[in-house]
């Protein structure tokens, strides 16, 4: 990541899966020197596992294992993932608490994906004046406009979508929160509520 802000003249958005941590050589994953902010779109756990399985092409179960493994990696040879780099999540807790609980300079914008679909125009302008941009509100319903998930759906069957894994039928899938209630049987829910309670309180994901 270092490398890439190097070949970059000015501001760039780069979006991550890693849990914030040190490199084995100590240093910060994301160097302080180099990040002017983070925003963290966050999730509830019990949905992320229907998009996780659908998105690597898992069971549910399996999913939840990944879920809930502290030592969870992204793109490595067992998850059949192999055009991007190995990208250490953890468990969904410690992902979560790796991030939102960093200090100055870093200080990050909690978004919760939910709040996206309820209140889009609230949680974008929030990004928008997070970034230190002037909010202007017909260019925001414009972007909302053409961002819209049906959109997005009849331009992936249109045109397909670069980051589609292989295994995926598509990569927009349902774009909505609460699936988990139909789909999630309840052993499914116990291992997940059990294992994520104290911070699912904490973002009020009840």
């Amino acid at each position: 990541k270092r490398c890439l802000m190097e070949m970059v003249d000015g501001f760039l958005f780069n979006k991550v899966h890693d849990a914030w941590q040190l490199t084995p050589g100590g240093e910060p994953l994301f160097p302080a020197a180099n990040t002017l902010g983070v925003v963290y779109i966050v999730r509830d756990p019990r949905d992320v596992v229907l998009s996780l399985a659908g998105h690597i092409g898992f069971s549910v179960d399996r999913a939840i294992d990944l879920l809930l493994d502290e030592a969870a990696i992204l793109c490595d040879q067992t998850l059949g993932l192999r055009d991007q780099l190995p990208q250490r999540l953890r468990s969904w807790s410690r992902h979560v608490l790796s991030w939102i609980d960093l200090p100055a300079p870093w200080s990050p914008l909690l978004i919760r994906y939910e709040d996206m679909l309820m209140k889009p125009q609230e949680s974008f302008a929030c990004v928008i004046k997070y970034c230190g941009w002037p909010l202007d509100d017909e260019r925001l319903e414009q972007a909302l406009d053409a961002t819209r998930f049906d959109r997005l759906q009849a331009a992936e069957a249109r045109h397909g979508f670069s980051e589609r894994p292989q295994r995926a039928a598509r990569f927009f899938r349902e774009g909505r929160a609460g699936g988990w209630r139909e789909r999630l049987n309840e052993a499914q829910l116990r291992r997940i509520e059990d294992a994520t309670e104290p911070v699912r309180a904490r973002l009020a994901y009840f």
